[in-house]
This record gives structure tokens, sequence and C-alpha cells, in this order.
């Protein structure tokens, strides 16, 4: 009975050795947010659909509610363009991602700092670039002519 337990013991201490990840650092899946942009100028995120003058809001609603849900946010936010959709449109959609990108760093600072982001310390701002990549992320276009 004492050999199975070392035996047991042994393996386990050998698998952390060998580095391979233990079954509790598993890393889930990646989560995008996908905004879907139109040729008319309107909105996809999901279900909901709306006018590019909203997008801003509605991205920031969502980091937000994923934040407050879980203490974490999306990975990563994903623009296509269905359709010959004009520059000025692609522009928009862009600085409204941008922008919605912002107000989601705003709260998140204000929440956790009582500060805006610009006003944190070195060390404070790399901990936020870390924990949310997605909030300073600029390569979002997927669509081919983007």
């Amino acid at each position: 009975m004492i050999r199975w337990i070392l035996l047991l013991l042994f393996a386990a201490f050998a698998n952390q050795v060998s580095g391979e990840p233990a079954a509790s650092t598993n890393i889930g899946p990646v989560k995008v947010i996908t905004i879907t942009v139109s040729s008319y100028g309107m909105a996809y995120m999901g279900r909901d659909t709306m006018v590019l003058a909203d997008l801003a809001k509605e991205l920031r609603s969502r980091l937000w509610k994923s934040y407050l849900g879980t203490g974490k946010m999306q990975d990563a936010i994903k623009v296509e363009f269905t359709g010959d959709v004009p520059k000025d449109t692609k522009e928009t959609a862009t600085a409204a991602v941008q922008e919605g990108q912002k107000m989601a760093l705003k709260d998140i600072c204000l929440q956790k700092h009582k500060q805006y982001f610009e006003n944190l310390g070195e060390k404070q701002q790399a901990k936020i670039r870390k924990q949310f990549p997605v909030l300073f992320q600029t390569g979002y276009l997927s669509s081919p002519g983007a």
C-alpha cells in the first residue's frame, strides 16, 4: 500500500518537474467580440444591431459587464466588413471601437484605482495592460479589403 502511495506521489512530482502544465492551469477558449459592419453603416454585435454612432457605448458596455461578472474581459475584438463598405464608414467603425476601448479603460481605472490611466504609476499601468490586453488592442480588422 505504501509503495502505491509513494509511486503516485513520485508520478505527480515528476509531472510537475517535467514542465507539463497541471490540469488546473488549462487555459479556456479565446473569447472574441465580433463586430460586423455592413455597407449601409449598421453594426452587428452578437444579436444586437446598432448604428455606428452607438457602437462605442455598446462595446464599452459589453466589456464592462464582462468585467463586473467575471473580473475578466474578452480576449480580443474582431471587426469584419460585409459588402462594399466605404472607406469613411470603415474609419468611423475603427474610431468607434477605439473610443469604446478608451471608455472601458477609464471605467476600469476609476473602479480599481480611483484615478485615470494616465495618472497611474508605470507598474499599475503595466498590470492593467497585462490583465486587460483587449483595451489596448489595435489590430482588429479582418476583412480582405480592410
